[in-house]
């Protein structure tokens, strides 16, 4: 079954995990989510390496943010990125 290229939010409740919200991850093959104040990161693997972030409102829903996906300059098949992550001076590691 091919992979849908998205993203769930799900709530935890007392019957077990709700499905609240999708979207699309921005890309091929999303691999991470870090998320920081009010946007949610996401690293996508396949395809042309990117980033990209949505904005998350009461950590409940997801809505994308126009521009902002980012390529991975020089990303190579055989080596790219496992993980995003961000410093507390909002650099990329």
């Amino acid at each position: 079954m091919p992979a849908a290229n998205q993203i769930s939010v799900l709530s935890i409740s007392e019957s077990g995990l709700d499905l609240v919200d999708v979207v699309d991850s921005g890309g091929t093959r999303p691999i991470s989510l870090t998320a920081h104040d009010n946007l949610l990161y996401v690293l996508n693997e396949g395809g042309t390496p990117n980033y990209y972030w949505v904005y998350h409102r009461r950590r409940r829903t997801l809505t994308a943010l126009a521009g902002s996906t980012q390529p991975l300059i020089g990303a190579r098949r055989l080596i790219l990125p496992r993980s995003a992550s961000i410093t507390t001076v909002h650099c990329w590691l």
